[in-house]
């Protein structure tokens, strides 16, 4: 499916995003997005089409109450979910509206957090420096070309803050730079064709530049 293909379930998926982050946010509570989705539509990226939110709230004693509150209002605008998954500090749901199906998982998250979340559009969202941390990490532990494509688009517009962004992510999860370095040498560029790209010239940016991008990277944090 080429891009162009995406734009329309997507312009319906995100209204649908907004409809269920107004109603994540319309009540008191400790979350916040976070991940790709934050990246993309919040903090402007928009290099690709991000399928689901991740709410997060940081050792919160109330996160089960505060979903619980969150599930009620949404009964009440009847919205149709399924909860798929739960645990003490993860649940998952999915929401159906038409055809667009939101997959959003709720995170009580208990690794360090060094930066507050920014008020944007009315929703608490991440800050680049805590997504770009986080995204260390994960492409420590799985293999997921999103996570490398929002590194490539975060250095593509200009973000500087690597150094910071490593210190943090080495207090969230302990690793040496030597094992990222591993990640980025050996990750296969083939894998971006898998990223839901919004046009062909940032996946052919990304392909092109993706070695000497993360090679640059890595100077900055090990210098």
């Amino acid at each position: 499916m080429l891009p162009n293909d995406y734009a329309g379930y997507y312009n319906n998926l995100y209204i649908f995003q907004d409809k269920v982050l107004d109603i994540i946010f319309s009540f008191d509570n400790l979350f916040y997005l976070t991940g790709g989705t934050a990246l993309t539509r919040f903090h402007n990226y928009y290099h690709r089409y991000s399928d689901d939110l991740d709410i997060f709230a940081n050792k919160s004693i109330f996160f089960k109450s505060e979903f619980k509150e969150f599930i009620e209002i949404s009964k009440g605008k009847e919205i149709i979910f399924d909860k798929t998954v739960e645990s003490k500090d993860f649940i998952r749901v999915l929401f159906k509206e038409k055809e667009s199906i939101l997959q959003i998982d709720f995170v009580n998250d208990y690794t360090q957090r060094i930066e507050k979340p920014n008020f944007i559009n009315g929703y608490k969202i991440d800050t680049i420096n805590e997504i770009i941390s986080n995204k260390f990490g994960a492409i420590l532990n799985r293999d997921e070309p999103k996570d490398i494509a929002d590194i490539l688009e975060a250095y593509k517009q200009g973000y500087k803050d690597w150094k910071k962004a490593f210190d943090m992510a080495i207090l969230k999860q302990e690793f040496a730079v030597e094992e990222l370095i591993v990640r980025f040498e050996t990750f296969p560029i083939k894998l971006l064709e898998k990223i839901k790209y919004v046009n062909n010239s940032i996946k052919e940016f990304h392909k092109l530049n993706c070695k000497n991008i993360l090679l640059s990277i890595i100077t900055e944090i090990a210098g």
